[in-house]
Order: C-alpha cells, then sequence, then structure tokens
C-alpha cells in the first residue's frame, strides 16, 4: 500500500500523528472497525471450482433429445451369468449432454498464377 493510502486510511478512522486516545494495541486500521473482506480464515469455507450453484447458466436445462442412445450392463453378474441375457428392468436414470460435433477438415488447393503483360 503507498504512504498516501495508508494516510487515507488513518484519515478516515480519525487518527492523526500517532496522537490519540486508544493504546497501541487497539490503534491503528483495526481500531476504526475496518475489517479486510473475507472475515476470519476459521468463518471461510473454499469455494467448489467451476461455477457456483444458483449462478445463471449453472446447469443446462432438460429438453427434448434430437437422439437417444440405450447403455445396457456389461460383462457378467456376481453369480457368473452374463449380463447379456438378463431381464432388462428399465432405465434407472438418464442425463443429457450438448454433444458439439467435429467440424470437417477441408484440404483447399491455392493455385497462384502468373501472368504477363501483352504490350
Amino acid at each position: 500500500m503507498t504512504p498516501a493510502g495508508c494516510w487515507r486510511m488513518t484519515g478516515a478512522c480519525g487518527m492523526r500523528n500517532g496522537a490519540g486516545t486508544r493504546p497501541p494495541s487497539s490503534s491503528g486500521v483495526s481500531g476504526c472497525g475496518w475489517r479486510p473482506p473475507g472475515g476470519s480464515p476459521a468463518a471461510r469455507v473454499p469455494k467448489k471450482r467451476g461455477k457456483q450453484p444458483g449462478s445463471p447458466g449453472a446447469s443446462m436445462t432438460w429438453e427434448v433429445p434430437d437422439r437417444t442412445e440405450d447403455h445396457y450392463p456389461e460383462g457378467a453378474c456376481s453369480c457368473g451369468a452374463d449380463l447379456a441375457d438378463a431381464a432388462d428392468l428399465g432405465v434407472s436414470r438418464s442425463f443429457q449432454q450438448e454433444e458439439i460435433a467435429a467440424a470437417a477438415a477441408e484440404r483447399v488447393q491455392h493455385d497462384l498464377h502468373q501472368a504477363r503483360c501483352r504490350n
């Protein structure tokens, strides 16, 4: 912080040239009721990475899908039977995701022609 910034902060708290009625332990920036943002370290809860819950755009809205893909369990059951022969109990959960198709690569040949004046 610059000395001018210190003067502004102490001036706002009513302290001048070290003369004051408070003891040194309570004087200074903390003596005027100013606190650094965030409070005590114990009171702060770390935020999760990414967009915070409740903020605009934090979730994708549920819409009618363009296509649906079914995913069935694979492998063997705990009893050893193949799960491909197991009875279908229906959909247990669903999720949607936006899939952006990769842009098709296009090879373009640029032919550079020469020209000569006819004169």
